[in-house]
């Protein structure tokens, strides 16, 4: 199967990017962005893999420099605890840059970036259901919300029940909801509990002080407001047919997988579509056995945080690898319905088999004061080079070029990554317009890393199979 990482980028010159390399010493775990020592331009961050029993794990950190460059070797390398199986980023002490935030079990240990080197301010213990020694430890994401707006972070602590909301020095609430766990079984035959804890999406509720949040797990959508948070509101997710409880090895946040899975056949997500506040509700789900469909639904939230019965708008998709992608296509700050559909046809499968391509379609769903367009507003089909099925295959959206059209990125031929330009109702090119020397397989992710509105590229490849460095590409 083939997985897509889809990035929303924003506009790019028509002048070349400026491709650097990072070097990095041990196997990477995973990459992140932030600005770590304050200087308003955003670093790179990396987490090393422990590997052996000799190798630690650690976090080191590439800064930006004035001109907007980097060096080969990272400026500064800190050793972590190895018990920590996560890290985020956390604004502490109300004061920029956002401190580090390495997490286990037992507690936090917060560091910051001082003269090139970190140092602990802060080791506040808790119990906790963060990762803990991890083979591969990961950046947490969704982990801080600013609920008070007061310009300090608060954390969402994952418990068997919910989550704890606390900063450094306390805990403020603890916000009940639907966490599934199950039974698991490790490499070594050992048996242990596993958790999928639902995503968390905050969101403003009518004259409130505080921030209210809404979680969504594979069956249920629960928005919690209030001042201590307990006043809940539950919405079964309307599947068509019901997916199948949490499996042992779960693909929520705290798994110990590496890529993610992919979506699976039948799940939701909330997003925000008609810009009034609440999370809406995304459903999709195949649906047939023979001729398959792919059908997404989407319900909009109503005042009370409800959904109604009825589904507001849908999209039906031939096939079975119709996932949506909620992005703003034409750039008129709007979320649209971003389809891949994977074509499995005669032609396709030669295709396939014979020249390891695969042919791809894409189809956009404009969003507007008026709501969704039945029919897509733009379409284009191509093919691009098929991974082994071992790795993940690089596919990036958005406006590379500046010219308000959102263009593609992703490998012609197995070795590199292109760039295909935007053409208005094809989409994008059948030929790229550019071509950089990236190996077109791992993970990625976009950031404004020279501060000029534009959006810029970090690939990598995690894991033992990996490569070491890290490109980034800066437009």
């Amino acid at each position: 199967m083939l997985c897509f990482l889809v990035m929303i980028c924003c506009a790019v010159t028509d002048g070349a990017a400026q491709h650097y390399t990072l070097q990095h010493e041990d196997v990477l775990a995973d990459v992140a962005v932030s600005d770590v020592n304050g200087d308003g331009r955003d670093d790179i961050c990396a987490l090393s893999a422990r590997g052996t029993a000799d190798r630690g794990t650690y976090l080191s950190v590439y800064l930006s420099r004035p001109d907007g460059t980097y060096a080969e070797k990272a400026d500064c390398r800190q050793e972590l605890p190895p018990t920590v199986g996560g890290v985020f980023f956390a604004e502490t002490d109300g004061a920029p840059p956002a401190e580090v935030v390495a997490v286990d079990t037992a507690g936090a240990h917060i560091l910051a970036l001082r003269d090139k080197a970190f140092t602990q301010v802060a080791e506040p213990r808790f119990v906790s259901l963060f990762p803990a020694g991890l083979e591969f430890p990961r950046f947490l994401d969704n982990q801080v919300v600013d609920v008070d707006r007061d310009g300090v972070h608060e954390w969402l602590v994952p418990l068997p029940h919910g989550y704890g909301l606390r900063e450094p020095g306390r805990e403020i609430a603890t916000i009940g909801c639907h966490v599934a766990g199950a039974v698991a079984h490790d490499s070594a035959s050992r048996t242990h509990l596993r958790y999928d804890f639902p995503g968390v999406v905050p969101f403003p509720w009518e004259n409130d002080a505080y921030q209210a949040l809404a979680f969504i797990n594979t069956h249920t959508v629960e928005f919690v407001r209030g001042p201590d948070w307990n006043d809940l509101v539950t919405s079964e997710i309307p599947f068509k047919k019901a997916p199948e409880r949490l499996s042992p090895t779960p693909s929520g946040a705290y798994a110990d997988t590496f890529p993610k899975p992919p979506k699976p056949q039948a799940h939701a997500e909330l997003h925000d579509l008609n810009e009034d506040g609440l999370p809406d509700l995304l459903v999709t789900e195949a649906q047939g056995s023979i001729d398959v469909e792919t059908c997404t639904r989407i319900f909009f939230a109503q005042p009370g945080c409800t959904f109604s019965q009825e589904p507001d708008m849908q999209f039906v998709k031939s096939g079975a690898f119709a996932q949506p992608t909620v992005i703003d296509v034409n750039g008129d700050g709007l979320d649209d319905v971003f389809f891949f559909e994977l074509s499995f046809g005669l032609k396709s499968m030669v295709s396939y088999l014979v020249r390891e391509r695969l042919t791809l379609r894409l189809e956009a769903h404009l969003n507007s004061p008026h709501g969704f367009d039945a029919t897509p507003r733009y379409r284009s089909r191509f093919t691009l080079a098929a991974p082994d099925g071992t790795r993940e295959g690089i596919l990036a959206l958005g406006d590379f070029t500046g010219d308000g059209r959102m263009d593609a990125v992703f490998s012609p031929d197995g070795k590199r990554l292109g760039l295909f330009e935007g053409r208005g109702e094809e989409l994008v090119s059948q030929e790229p317009a550019a071509t950089f020397d990236i190996p077109p397989y791992g993970a990625a992710k976009t950031c404004d890393l020279n501060a000029n509105r534009r959006r810029d590229i970090v690939v990598f490849e995690a894991g033992n199979k990996g490569t070491r460095d890290i490109h980034v590409l800066v437009f």
